[in-house]
């Protein structure tokens, strides 16, 4: 039997374009310690086990820092169910800011991370595509608040592209849309690459 940990240690399987994003940003509010992964996570991870229910995603990449890969560096990611919510009490103070699904890698030797879960669904009563929130940090480089959204998502019009260019309008977040690609098997599959920016530091 396939199950979804042994899946992601078969990967690569199927053929995909790659997505690749480059930081542009130095403050990072969600960049504290509840959200970067301590210092000897796996760069691979499962953030949903077998019985949540939603179409299983697959998402691998790189992370350079434009020349070489960079090792070490933490990735928190979060999203809603595939009902569009973060946890059982939506209606919860901070419910965002504290996720049922969410998971913390770190970056292997070569630069490598991938992770699986459940496709997340949009917010109930909200015109907003689904997402998944990241957010990537590694010392001497800028922090990254990610909003990554699915190219083949319906709510994502001509509207909300063109909003997507504009970082104020996601609470700080850098929207990247994401094209994806299903497989025999029905799980979808992306790559995406991350280059960090180095942090220049001014002579004594």
């Amino acid at each position: 039997m396939v199950t979804r940990r042994s899946f992601i240690a078969c990967l690569p399987l199927i053929p995909l374009s790659r997505a690749v994003f480059a930081a542009d940003q130095t403050f990072n509010p969600f960049a504290n310690v509840r959200f970067i992964a301590p210092e000897r996570s796996d760069p691979s991870l499962s953030i949903t086990d077998e019985e949540e229910p939603g179409e299983w995603i697959v998402i691998r990449g790189l992370v350079t820092d434009g020349l070489t890969h960079v090792r070490g560096v933490s990735i928190f990611v979060y999203h809603a169910d595939w009902m569009g919510r973060y946890t059982v009490d939506e209606m919860r103070l901070g419910a965002r800011t504290k996720p049922r699904l969410h998971g913390a890698m770190r970056t292997d030797t070569n630069g490598r991370y991938c992770f699986d879960t459940i496709r997340p669904g949009p917010y109930p009563h909200q015109p907003l595509p689904a997402q998944i929130h990241w957010v990537v940090t590694a010392p001497g480089f800028k922090d990254l608040k990610i909003q990554m959204w699915f190219a083949d998502d319906p709510m994502i019009s001509s509207e909300k592209r063109a909003e997507a260019a504009n970082d104020a309008a996601h609470d700080g977040e850098q929207v990247v849309i994401l094209p994806m690609a299903r497989d025999a098997r029905g799980v979808w599959h992306s790559l995406f690459d991350i280059t960090l920016t180095r942090i220049e530091r001014s002579g004594i």
